[in-house]
């Protein structure tokens, strides 16, 4: 019971901030401050998986870098985009210990992300029909989204696979269309590979993963200039549109998206 409980105020916890040489909240300082104490080398001769995991983490930062560079940002805003890879790997190995255990126990980790939603929120008020004007996009992006999504993610507990990934593929879509593209691509992407899992009724290797990625990197790429042709059009008008039109070559902006 005392993990359950811990594990909720740990995503409670990342809405309480503090200013320590930047915004920092204090269940990714402990994050932080902790790291030696389960980041272990015996975790990863347990469990292979995480040292494929590691080596993604590491080649998301590399390419975070050059990407950085590539565009010229400040050294200050680099940092923050590096030190959010930097908390979400710890964070994902602090979990993956518990989960590895008791799968049951992501279901309180989940409620701790809603909960922190619902007190700390956005701090400014939005009203629905301006997220889908376009003028809260930060709204939707930055909480809409990611409460809609956790409690996806919960009803995903109790529902059958199948259907469960038919509402993350909608949702995803959704949330594309009206401008939260990370999140929505983020849903999109889990609820395209949880379809495949159910439909061929097997485990994933290699070339089934090459041959996913092919497909989801097509259809995801085409969707996408469809997506371009109509925001360009004035068809779609919500989110970070404005950053679209505002590009040189919008369609090929995906490899910065």
């Amino acid at each position: 019971m005392l993990i359950k409980i811990f594990l909720i105020l740990l995503e409670i916890g990342f809405g309480v901030n503090y200013n320590i040489i930047g915004t920092i909240s204090i269940s990714e300082l402990a994050l932080i401050v902790t790291a030696f104490g389960y980041i272990k080398k015996d975790l990863f001769l347990k469990y292979p998986i995480l040292k494929t995991i590691t080596w993604l983490y590491i080649g998301l930062l590399l390419s975070q870098i050059l990407s950085e560079i590539a565009i010229g940002n400040s050294l200050s805003n680099s940092l923050k985009g590096y030190s959010v890879t930097i908390v979400s790997y710890l964070h994902f190995v602090f979990l993956f210990r518990y989960f590895i255990k008791d799968r049951k126990l992501i279901l309180y980790a989940i409620l701790g992300m809603i909960i922190k939603s619902l007190i700390f929120g956005y701090q400014h008020e939005v009203d629905i029909s301006e997220v889908i004007e376009g003028e809260g996009a930060a709204y939707l992006k930055f909480y809409l989204a990611p409460l809609i999504i956790n409690m996806v993610l919960i009803i995903a507990i109790f529902v059958k696979k199948r259907y469960v990934s038919l509402l993350c593929i909608g949702v995803g879509l959704s949330f594309v269309v009206l401008g939260a593209r990370s999140s929505g691509v983020s849903i999109l992407l889990t609820g395209f590979l949880a379809y495949f899992i159910v439909f061929f009724k097997r485990k994933i290797d290699q070339k089934m993963l090459l041959m996913i990625t092919l497909f989801v990197g097509l259809v995801g790429y085409g969707l996408y200039v469809v997506y371009v042709n109509e925001v360009l059009s004035g068809k779609i008008t919500a989110g970070n549109s404005l950053q679209l039109k505002e590009t040189k070559n919008p369609k090929i902006q995906l490899i910065y998206w």
